[in-house]
Formats: structure tokens, C-alpha cells, sequence
């Protein structure tokens, strides 16, 4: 996910996004400058070693979100490329890119993390 069109920005993904417009919308498309009491709360992952979108586009976001008292779930895993999905074998290509064992427990987290904020009503 790109967060930040600022310094820790995937240029070039806001580039292809705005075209022309960039330079007119680019800064209004940094999620952590639009957070305010009407975003919802998160939950949020990512891997200290994506060498595509860096650490810090998570972590000005949940800054964002702790300054407007909004609130977040935040998982750091200390190692995993970017674009790793599950992190198994489901959603590994071909060449077997994207299994991360250390990273795949993110999936039961967020089913712990919905029970817990969207209890489902049983009847």
C-alpha cells in the first residue's frame, strides 16, 4: 500500500496515478495528512525490510492516527519483500516469491482484530 506522497513516497506509483495532475493533487493524496475523526479505525501491516514501499509510510500513518486519537492495530515484521499477500503458498508466484512464514500470521491477527471490533450476531 502507498501511504505517504511525501518523503518515504513510491514516487513513481503517484506519478502513473495523478499524470498530469500530480503536482495539483499530490500532496492530497498522503493518507496520513488526511486522517481526522471521521477515518475509520485500522488495522495495519508491513515489513521493516520492503525494499518497495518503506516502513515509515505505515508508521506516519498510525502517527496520524495516535494524534487524532483514532484506533489502529499495527504489526511490524522484521524481515518480507513487499506485495506478499497471505505470505504462503497461495498467494506465492511461480518462482516462489512471496512465502514469508514469519509474515503470514498477519491474516489471523486481523480475524482476531475484526471479531473483536465487528462482532458478528449469532442468531
Amino acid at each position: 500500500m502507498k501511504i505517504s506522497s511525501g518523503e518515504f513516497a513510491h514516487r513513481s506509483s503517484f506519478e502513473k496515478l495523478l499524470g498530469d495532475k500530480y503536482e495539483e493533487l499530490v500532496d492530497k493524496m498522503s493518507l496520513e495528512k488526511q486522517v481526522n475523526e471521521n477515518t475509520p479505525q485500522a488495522f495495519i501491516w508491513h515489513t521493516f525490510t520492503d525494499d518497495c514501499v518503506p516502513v515509515q509510510n505505515s508508521l506516519l500513518l498510525i502517527d496520524a492516527m495516535v494524534k487524532n486519537n483514532i484506533p489502529a492495530e499495527f504489526h511490524m515484521y522484521p524481515s518480507g519483500g513487499h506485495g506478499l499477500g497471505l505470505a504462503n503458498k497461495c498467494t506465492a508466484n511461480p518462482g516462489g516469491y512471496g512465502i514469508q512464514k514469519e509474515c503470514a500470521s498477519w491474516t489471523e491477527l486481523l480475524r482476531k482484530w475484526l471479531e473483536s471490533n465487528y462482532p458478528i450476531e449469532t442468531i
